[in-house]
C-alpha cells in the first residue's frame, strides 16, 4: 500500500515537471514588440530607424546595427538587414522631388504644375499625365488641378476661340462704325473693313468757293440794273432809250472791270490774316475803288469830284452788302471744314501729314496711311509679336518671354492678339509684378533643421518657418516630433535629444529567464526525484 502511494506521488511530480517545461518552451517561442526573431531563432531588440542589423544578437549580447547609406532609408523600428532605396521623382512621369530622402525618410513626390495625378501608390502619386489642352473653337470650363483634367466645351455660335482659353464674342462692326467683309467662325472673328472716307467738309468748303465765285461775277450786273431803273426814273427827258443807254455807259464803263477784280489778285490777299473779318476785307476793297482817279473818270468823263454825282452813292454800299454776305459765307465754310478736321474720331489717327485716318485691328499695324480717298493699309504682327488694341502704330509690341531661372513658366503661349501669360512655378512665390502679372520669382525657403514649417509657401509668399518647442526635434525641417519615451518601449535612455535629433534608446541586456528557470526546475525535479528513491532504499532497508 505504501509503495503505490509512492508511486502515485512519484507520477504526480513527473506531470509538474512536464508542465513546467511546456510553459517555458510555450513562452520562449514569442518575441516582444520590439524584438524580432533571428535566423537562429533568438527574439533579438529591434535596430532603431534610420539604421538596420549588422549582427544578430547572441548568448548575452544584444543585435549590432548600421546607419543607412545615402540614398537609403529605414522609417521604422526593424530587424530587418538591408534599407529601402528611395523614390525617384521623375520628370517624365509629370513628378518633381517636395522633400529630398533622408536616412529616416522616403523622398516625397508632388505632380508637376500642368500635370494630373493618374495613378497612386501608398497614398502618394507614381505617375501623373498633362492636362488637356482645349482646341481652337472650344474653352476652359475647368482648369485641371493636380488631381482632375482640364474639363473643355464648344464656344456657342456667336463665340470664336483662337486659343482654346476663352470664347470671345464676335465683333459688332456697326458699332465700330465698319462694315462686315466676312464672316466669323468658332476659331475666328468676324472681319470688319472700315468704310471709304466721307470728306462732307471739304466737299462743303469747294462748293461755297464755287458759289462765292458766281456771286462775284453776276452781283454787279443785278445791282447795276436795279440802280438803272431808279435813276431813269428822275430824269426828264423825251426819249427814255437814249437816256438809259447814256447813264448805263457812265455807271458801268469798261475800263471799270479791273477795279472789280481786284478781289481776284494774290496781292490782295497776303496783306489779309486768316482772322480778318469779311467787312475789314470788304472796306479795304470800297476805299481803294472810291479813291481810284481810274473810276471817277471813267464815270464821269472828267476829274470832277466824286461828290458832284451825289445820286450815284448808292452803288458802292449795295456792291460791300454783297461782298460782305459772299464772304462771310465763305469764312464760315471754311472755318467749319478746318474745325472738323481739327480731332479725331475715337477709332482713327492722326497720320504723319495730319489726315485723320482709320485704326488698325488688333493682330496688325499700320502698313501705310490712309490717302485722299483711300483707307489705311495694315499689315499683321509677324510670329512672336502681338498688339492687343486698334492702334495707328507702325510696329507690333515683342511678346513676353517666361524664363525658368526667374521662376517662371508659360501658362499661355503669345498669339498675334495676346502677349504671352506666364505664372510661377510650383516652390516659387513672386517678388515683381508688372500690369498684374509676375516678372520675377525666387525659390521658397526651406526651414533648416530644428525649425518647422508653420505657413507652406504660396505663388505669392514664402515659406514662414518656427523653431521647435523644447522636448521635440526636426531632422529635415519638415515638422517637429516629440522625443521617444525609452521607458515606454521597455528601453533604457543612453544620449539625450536635441532640437535636431530624437534621444536614442536602447535594448536592455537579455534576461534569459526561462532558460534559468528551465535549469532550476530540473535541479528541484532531480533533487525531489532522488531523495524519493533514497528515502525508498532505506525503507526497503
Amino acid at each position: 500500500m505504501v509503495s503505490f502511494s509512492r508511486a502515485v506521488r512519484r507520477e504526480k511530480d513527473v506531470n509538474v515537471f512536464l508542465f513546467v517545461l511546456c510553459t517555458l518552451l510555450r513562452f520562449g517561442k514569442a518575441c516582444g514588440p520590439s524584438e524580432y526573431k533571428s535566423a537562429a531563432g533568438e527574439c533579438c531588440p529591434m535596430c532603431n530607424i534610420g539604421s538596420v542589423v549588422l549582427r544578430d544578437c547572441s548568448g548575452d549580447l544584444s543585435t549590432t546595427c548600421k546607419p543607412c547609406t545615402p540614398g537609403t532609408f529605414i522609417s521604422e523600428p526593424n530587424g530587418l538587414h538591408n534599407c529601402f532605396t528611395c523614390r525617384n521623382c521623375v520628370e517624365s512621369q509629370g513628378l518633381y522631388i517636395q522633400h529630398k530622402c533622408t536616412t529616416i525618410q522616403d523622398t516625397i513626390c508632388d505632380v508637376l504644375d500642368g500635370y494630373h495625378c493618374i495613378d497612386y501608390s501608398n497614398s502618394q502619386c507614381s505617375h501623373a499625365q498633362k492636362h488637356r489642352v482645349c482646341i481652337s473653337g472650344q474653352e476652359t470650363k475647368t482648369p485641371g488641378t493636380k488631381t482632375s483634367d482640364t474639363i473643355c466645351v464648344a464656344c456657342p455660335y456667336g463665340f470664336y476661340s483662337p486659343s482654346g482659353l476663352n470664347c470671345i464674342k464676335w465683333t459688332n462692326c456697326s458699332a465700330r462704325n465698319e462694315i462686315e467683309t466676312e464672316h466669323g467662325s468658332s476659331v475666328k472673328d468676324v472681319t470688319c473693313t472700315p468704310k471709304r472716307r466721307e470728306r462732307y467738309g471739304l466737299i462743303f468748303a469747294i462748293v461755297l468757293t464755287i458759289l462765292f465765285h458766281i456771286i462775284l461775277y453776276f452781283a454787279p450786273q443785278s445791282t447795276s440794273n436795279i440802280l438803272l431803273k431808279k435813276q431813269t426814273l428822275k430824269i426828264q427827258h423825251n426819249s427814255k432809250t437814249t437816256q438809259r443807254r447814256k447813264v448805263r455807259n457812265k455807271l458801268f464803263p469798261k475800263n471799270l472791270s479791273p477795279h472789280l477784280l481786284v478781289l481776284w489778285q494774290p496781292s490782295y490777299y497776303r496783306s489779309m490774316t486768316l482772322h480778318s473779318s469779311p467787312c475789314a476785307v470788304t472796306l479795304t476793297w470800297w476805299r481803294s475803288l472810291s479813291s481810284s482817279s481810274n473810276l471817277r473818270s471813267a464815270i464821269t468823263g472828267s476829274t470832277t469830284p466824286f461828290d458832284h454825282y451825289a445820286p450815284l452813292a448808292p452803288l458802292p454800299i449795295v456792291e460791300v452788302a454783297n461782298m460782305r454776305a459772299t464772304l462771310f459765307i465763305f469764312a464760315s465754310g471754311f472755318y467749319h471744314f478746318l474745325a472738323i478736321g481739327s480731332t479725331c474720331g475715337p477709332n482713327e489717327y492722326r497720320s504723319a501729314y495730319g489726315e485723320c485716318c482709320p485704326m488698325c485691328n488688333p493682330g496688325s499695324v499700320v502698313h501705310r496711311d490712309c490717302g485722299w480717298d483711300l483707307s489705311t493699309t495694315c499689315r499683321p504682327c509677324s510670329p512672336g509679336t502681338f498688339m492687343s488694341e486698334p492702334n495707328g502704330l507702325h510696329r507690333c509690341f515683342t511678346c513676353k518671354h517666361c524664363a525658368e531661372s526667374q521662376g517662371l513658366y508659360i501658362q499661355s503661349k503669345c498669339t498675334t492678339t495676346k502677349n504671352t501669360i506666364c505664372d510661377v512655378l510650383d516652390g516659387y512665390y513672386c517678388i515683381d509684378y508688372s500690369n498684374s502679372q509676375c516678372r520675377y520669382a525666387v525659390k521658397h525657403r526651406v526651414c533648416s533643421p530644428g525649425q518647422e514649417t508653420k505657413t507652406p509657401g504660396t505663388k505669392a509668399s514664402d515659406t514662414e518657418c518656427v523653431d521647435c518647442a523644447p522636448g521635440f526635434y526636426s531632422p529635415s525641417g519638415l515638422n517637429c516630433t516629440k522625443w521617444t519615451d525609452c521607458a515606454v518601449r521597455n528601453e533604457i535612455q543612453t544620449e539625450d535629444g536635441s532640437p535636431v535629433k530624437d534621444v536614442t534608446c536602447e535594448q536592455k541586456p537579455k534576461e534569459r529567464y526561462s532558460l534559468v528557470d528551465l535549469i532550476v526546475a530540473l535541479a528541484e525535479f532531480y533533487r525531489s526525484f532522488f531523495s524519493e528513491f533514497q528515502k525508498d532504499n532505506n525503507a526497503k532497508e
